[in-house]
């Protein structure tokens, strides 16, 4: 992977830390998120307003409505799971078990070559990450953490199906305006009888942090799925996992007090970073 390549990677991996922090702070995440997803898929839909139809061919409509529904069920259960449980280990459990799914899927589904050093990097990433996870505060599996492993298979869908749409020429920009059109009409749904309610009162209290959060978002995941064009799924989204380091660090700020021995598994986390990365 080029230099500038794994930069834009660990930018994306920021911004997608922050707005995921910013979302827990919101009073009624679920909410929140539909409306920060909105403000995303807005500002998406401008960027790539010229190249909308490139993400609505006969080849890429597919993969487009397949990725939309991964990430409209993504986003509702990391926020379900958000809401009852610590952001740090919600955070792990989704990204860390996109990890162990998501590399035999990229092998077996899109072809792509898994090396010796890559193996091993995720092999220790997603280990560590999983004792992170047993670390942290050590709360139960209850229902909200079962939500994070709900998401972490929808990140699994969502990352397959956007490699196999920009690499059947759907423009970045325009496949994530369109398929967060879908993303956020299912994440607005299961919001339930008071979906309505529920947004305009988030939107009183907490609408100029969403928007803001709303662009991290957009930033975060476009400049994911340009990279995607020239890299592996698997890969991206490991290095991307970056964004769990970052993501304990804002914890910390929230008041999620971690161990000494969880600051040592985040580092073991980045060695295993680092052995992705390696061609």
């Amino acid at each position: 992977m080029e230099l500038t390549a794994l930069i834009l990677i660990i930018v994306s991996a920021l911004l997608h830390s922050i707005w995921n922090a910013g979302l827990k702070t919101v009073a009624d995440v679920s909410a929140g998120a539909v409306l920060l997803g909105g403000i995303a898929c807005l500002i998406a839909l401008v960027a790539g307003s010229g190249e909308l139809g490139s993400a609505l061919t006969a080849k890429t409509l597919p993969f487009t409505i397949s990725a939309g529904l991964f990430a409209g069920f993504s986003l509702a259960t990391i926020s379900l799971a958000f809401q009852g449980s610590s952001l740090g280990l919600a955070y792990t459990i989704s990204r860390a078990g996109a990890i162990l799914l998501l590399w035999p899927v990229s092998f077996f589904y899109l072809g792509e070559k898994i090396t010796p050093t890559g193996v091993a990097g995720a092999a220790i990433l997603t280990v560590s990450l999983s004792l992170m996870m047993l670390q942290g505060k050590k709360e139960k599996l209850n229902q909200h953490l079962w939500w994070a492993a709900a998401s972490a298979l929808c990140i699994v869908g969502y990352s397959v199906f956007y490699k196999k749409a920009v690499t059947a020429g759907a423009n970045h920009f325009a496949l994530l305006g369109v398929s967060d059109v879908i993303r956020v009409a299912i994440a607005y749904l299961l919001l339930g009888k008071e979906r309505r309610s529920r947004v305009y009162q988030v939107s009183k209290t907490s609408l100029g942090r969403l928007c803001i959060l709303g662009l991290m978002s957009f930033g975060g995941f476009s400049i994911y799925l340009h990279a995607l064009k020239d890299s592996g799924a698997a890969q991206l989204t490991t290095l991307r996992n970056l964004s769990i380091l970052f993501t304990a660090v804002a914890a910390h700020y929230l008041g999620e007090k971690l161990g000494l021995k969880s600051y040592g598994l985040i580092f073991i986390s980045l060695i295993g970073t680092i052995l992705v990365g390696i061609k």
